[in-house]
């Protein structure tokens, strides 16, 4: 019993809650701190590094939202020298949603605290502190966190949040400066985001419902005047230019939709089902049913623990949800909803603590401590599993699929003055099996409205040429994911790649395996005069001169560098790339075209010089670390052409030997 008691004092402690909050989220999130910025990071630093903070606050034509609060964060964040702008972004997000668990469950705390007659003392911080952990692992966090782009979600979620928590203290002693917390909620949320326009009235609900009898009677001045800045922000906002167009029916489908979607957000726990029940036909309907059976399984938890407090907060709840969630059920697409679980963060805050309380009311039926540890456990690993494995695989997957910008960034921090063709760059991953029946959980990479010099840029500071292709013939799939690429309405043929290619200094090759997507070299083309050279390694039937090879070991795998000029006519032949020890024994094969097997022979002009990168997997490393690189042509038939040494001999088996290592 004396463990206990300790236990549950300690438990019985804000400050347990706040470290509880900080801890899994550093768990979880931690990783998002080494991430580059992506996806609408790029389009945001483009509009505010053109932009003063006068013009963000009075002007934002050429753009559709105003969000000058936001905007103006972003200012100071991409003014910083990187790469703090990536480590106080995250970091920042990171803060963010903490303190948005941490007020959730102050939130709840205070709210049981106000009727003390009609719950058990030790409920209140119960629920707090399993709040706290419940909010930090919420799906809608995983995207959230992630990327600087989607910190308004966490900033008007935080204000929202802060703003109810005084309105409850407010109830408990009326102290003014509780009531000056709740006006500035009020008006700094428009300004983070048009969804804070709610704000203002639900702080307001939150003081009617908190007391029924007198919330509104003796209050009214101070409930006109939590909406009162909603109404001038509208005003502002209509006064503003902006490039959005006028207000489009969605059509009953979206809307229909868009409901399940929210409804999906708010039962988390029982989501499993739908995916469960989702098999291949409409996933609308399982994710409904599933629910349907998280708000039964609510319902059936607040009367089982009978809970009088709980009942009001979960009026609140839903009070909050629809009219967090009512623009974008309204007036989105579907199509842009199903891709925004960080739609989710702002309007259902309030579901979290909600499913917490019923937890804790749940657990204050069970008096033998032993029994109560066991429960709490259950209870804790039965809300939380699935949105707490979802929140670690989409960490992992945002890893996998921002690999390639780093490799951007690289790249610009090697070459930021030369010009970069990348063929096959990804716009977004995701898992094959989906976590959530009707939600898009992949990682958006590319934006539609910002090219990879936009991404280099944000990353590095360089404003470094890029340029990208869509080039089916050489795309891989990966086992796990599915990949969507850049361009890929317009992708290019042999002819228009051996075309553009010249004008650019290096062509990279984005290759996809496994869990792994890297953005590789594969080579460079230049004009030059179409005359034999005066050294070179061998030829082909004077068509095709092998001027230099070299290679060396990166890890498990060899990069071939090999420099060819071709004179024509094509040889319509493919090169082959044998990896061996200097016993003979094959360690890896790098068959194909050259420039990553984009570029065939008979596309080139006379003359032209090839820059040819393969990097080769080992199926074994050499015993005694001797290598040797044996490369030729070969027919489709399989026949090899006649190699010739610049005396004219011929090769060995046609086979050019290069047999040292690039320094």
């Amino acid at each position: 019993m004396h463990w206990w008691n300790r236990l549950a004092a300690i438990g019985r402690s804000r400050w347990f809650a706040a470290g509880l909050a900080l801890a899994l989220a550093l768990l979880l999130y931690g990783p998002a701190l080494n991430q580059p910025f992506y996806f609408d990071d790029a389009s945001h630093f483009y509009i505010v590094v053109k932009h003063s903070f006068a013009q963000i606050w009075t002007n934002q034509a050429g753009y559709e939202y105003y969000r000058p609060l936001i905007f103006s964060l972003y200012k100071i964040i991409y003014g910083l020298p990187l790469p703090w702008p990536l480590w106080v972004g995250h970091g920042l997000a990171i803060l963010l949603h903490v303190l948005n668990a941490v007020f959730a469950g102050e939130l709840i705390f205070g709210w049981l605290r106000l009727r003390k007659s009609d719950v058990p003392e030790s409920l209140p911080p119960l629920a707090r502190w399993l709040t706290a952990v419940l909010f930090v692992v919420v799906p809608s966090a995983a995207l959230t966190v992630q990327y600087l782009a989607a910190i308004m979600h966490l900033v008007v979620g935080l204000v929202a949040l802060t703003g109810a928590w005084a309105a409850v203290k407010f109830l408990a002693d009326g102290r003014l400066r509780w009531w000056v917390v709740m006006v500035s909620a009020a008006v700094l949320a428009p300004w983070a985001h048009e969804a804070g326009v709610v704000v203002g009235p639900l702080i307001a609900f939150t003081l009617v419902i908190g007391d029924v009898r007198e919330g509104w009677r003796c209050r009214k001045g101070i409930v006109l005047g939590l909406i009162l800045p909603s109404l001038l922000f509208m005003t502002a906002w209509l006064l503003v230019p902006k490039s959005r167009g006028g207000v489009q029916w969605i059509g009953w489908e979206s809307l229909w939709k868009n409901l399940i979607f929210f409804a999906q957000g708010a039962t988390f726990p029982t989501q499993p089902l739908a995916v469960w029940l989702g098999g291949g036909g409409d996933p609308a309907w399982p994710t409904l049913l599933a629910a349907l059976g998280g708000l039964a399984l609510l319902i059936g938890g607040l009367w089982w623990c009978r809970q009088r407090g709980l009942w009001g907060f979960s009026l609140l709840a839903g009070v909050w949800a629809v009219a967090g969630s009512a623009p974008s059920i309204l007036m989105l697409s579907f199509t842009y909803v199903i891709a925004g679980l960080r739609l989710w963060y702002f309007p259902l805050a309030l579901a979290v603590p909600v499913w917490a309380g019923v937890a804790a009311g749940i657990i204050e039926l069970v008096r033998r401590p032993s029994l109560r540890f066991v429960a709490t456990a259950a209870l804790v690993l039965g809300l939380s599993a699935y949105a707490f494995v979802f929140d670690l695989k989409y960490i992992a997957l945002a890893e996998t699929a921002l690999s390639p910008i780093r490799d951007v960034a690289k790249i610009a921090q090697t070459y930021p003055r030369e010009r970069h063709l990348v063929i096959n760059p990804v716009s977004w991953v995701a898992y094959q099996t989906p976590a959530y029946a009707l939600a898009n959980t992949g990682v958006p990479v590319m934006p539609m409205n910002a090219t990879l010099s936009q991404l280099a840029q944000v990353n590095t500071g360089y404003t470094t040429w890029f340029d990208s292709g869509m080039f089916p013939p050489v795309r891989t799939a990966m086992a796990s994911y599915y990949t969507g690429l850049v361009d890929e309405a317009h992708p290019l043929d042999w002819a228009g790649l051996a075309a553009l290619a010249p004008h650019y200094d290096r062509v990279w090759l984005t290759t996809y395996v496994d869990d792994h997507i890297a953005i590789e070299e594969a080579g460079a083309v230049t004009q030059t005069t179409a005359q034999p050279p005066a050294t070179y390694l061998a030829t082909w039937d004077n068509k095709v001169y092998l001027l230099d090879g070299k290679y060396h070991l990166e890890g498990t795998a060899q990069q071939i560098t090999l420099k060819w000029k071709y004179l024509g006519p094509d040889p319509d032949a493919t090169v082959f790339r044998h990896m061996l020890d200097c016993e003979g024994n094959m360690l890896g094969v790098g068959d194909g075209y050259v420039v990553g097997r984009m570029l065939q022979w008979g596309f080139l002009l006379p003359g032209m010089e090839v820059r040819d990168i393969r990097r080769i997997p080992l199926d074994s490393l050499s015993a005694d670390g001797c290598y040797q690189v044996s490369v030729g042509l070969y027919l489709s038939s399989g026949e090899r052409l006649q190699a010739t040494a610049p005396d004219g001999t011929r090769f060995e088996n046609d086979a050019v030997s290069i047999s040292s290592m690039a320094p």
